[in-house]
Formats: structure tokens, sequence, C-alpha cells
């Protein structure tokens, strides 16, 4: 949206939106999720991802090794920070209420480091 680099700001998380308003912090805490936050942001997490996947990604949760990853190869001051902080922040509300939702942030865990070891080949490729 006006933006050379980023992720995109469409359909990002509100409680990723807030933090980085806020400066990336809670007045010095880390930010922690509420239960209604949390649902929230599961649900926009998956959307979100969802509309920066590759075609070839989006028929086919588990066929890696594309070339193609171009789409996430955006540096900003955000960039690839957001989807570990999302991810940091899941597993804290996990660990603080009996594992609920454990066994779906272990799949999308999963799922970010996969693509960030693509994405790394994929650039390091495209540099030879």
């Amino acid at each position: 949206e006006g933006r050379k680099y980023g992720l995109p700001k469409k359909g990002r998380p509100t409680f990723l939106n807030a933090w980085i308003h806020n400066g990336r912090t809670r007045n010095g805490k880390r930010a922690m999720l509420g239960s209604d936050d949390a649902v929230k942001m599961f649900r926009e997490w998956g959307v979100w991802c969802d509309s920066m996947a590759p075609a070839w990604r989006k028929q086919a949760r588990v066929d890696w090794g594309a070339t193609e990853w171009k789409q996430l190869q955006q540096p900003g001051q955000n960039g690839l920070l957001s989807l570990v902080a999302i991810l940091s922040w899941w597993r804290s509300y996990c660990a603080g209420n009996g594992e609920v939702g454990l066994a779906t942030w272990k799949e999308e865990e999963k799922e970010v480091k996969l693509m960030m070891m693509d994405l790394l080949r994929y650039i390091r490729k495209e540099k030879i």
C-alpha cells in the first residue's frame, strides 16, 4: 500500500499492528495476549499468511521446494520478525493457558520455519 518493501499491511493481525504502532513494545513489557486477543489473532494470522503465500503453496500446504519466493523477499523494518513475534506471543499464550492451541501453534511454527529455510535457499540461489 504505497510502500516499496515489507510484508503486506492489508490483513495484518490487529495485535501485530498495535505492537508495531507502539514501537514494538508495550510500556517496556513483553506483549501478552488475552483470550479475546488470542482468538482474534489466530484467525487473522491464517488469513494474512494465506494472502502472502505463493500460488503453488496455496494448492498444497505440504509441497515444499518451489523456487519462487519473491513476494516474501521483502526487507522492511519489521519483515519476517512480524511472523516470529506472532509465534512467540502465541506460544506464550499456550503456555499460560494449559497448552490450549499448542497443536496448531506447532503446525504453524513448522510452516514458518520451513518457509524461512526455503526463502533463504531461494535468496542464495538467486544471487549465484
